[in-house]
């Protein structure tokens, strides 16, 4: 069945960088890479973490989204606190309805996510990936991404 799945590009199955669903389980994720993450099994999180400098600017986006995949990005600070005003569901800001008529693409963008922040300290933080809690039901329970950190 992965042979088959993997073959129409669909992933369902666990990434490579899993076990990264908690702040003290996750790597450092250079800024200005880019890496593949999937969205399963239900429920998934991924978690990274990356090092910010005092007054630098920060992107942190997904990109690429395939299979169904709905992304949100949730910032979390360097005790692993969510920052609730740094949140992204959708990167255009609009907010689609759970059940829609008329939903959104199931594209590689509509339903991806972007946030910009700027480091108030230098440290670590932590960008938290999942599927968005207003998900249209046109997008599926699970999917796959990539996740980019640029400093512009």
């Amino acid at each position: 069945m992965i042979n088959i799945s993997s073959d129409r590009k669909m992933e369902p199955f666990s990434d490579g960088f899993e076990t990264d669903n908690s702040p003290n389980l996750v790597r450092n994720m250079p800024i200005g890479s880019t890496e593949h993450h999937t969205l399963y099994p239900s429920g998934d999180i991924d978690i990274v973490a990356f090092n910010v400098t005092y007054g630098q600017s920060y992107i942190i986006e997904t990109l690429n989204l395939s299979n169904g995949a709905d992304t949100y990005i949730q910032i979390l600070d360097s005790t692993g606190t969510p920052v609730t005003e740094r949140n992204n569901d959708n990167i255009s800001g609009i907010v689609y309805s759970q059940y829609c008529i008329v939903c959104p693409p199931n594209d590689n963008t509509t339903l991806s996510s972007r946030v910009q922040i700027s480091a108030t300290t230098t440290e670590t933080i932590y960008a938290r990936i999942s599927r968005s809690p207003s998900a249209p039901n046109s997008a599926a329970v699970y999917g796959s991404y990539d996740l980019r950190i640029t400093s512009p």
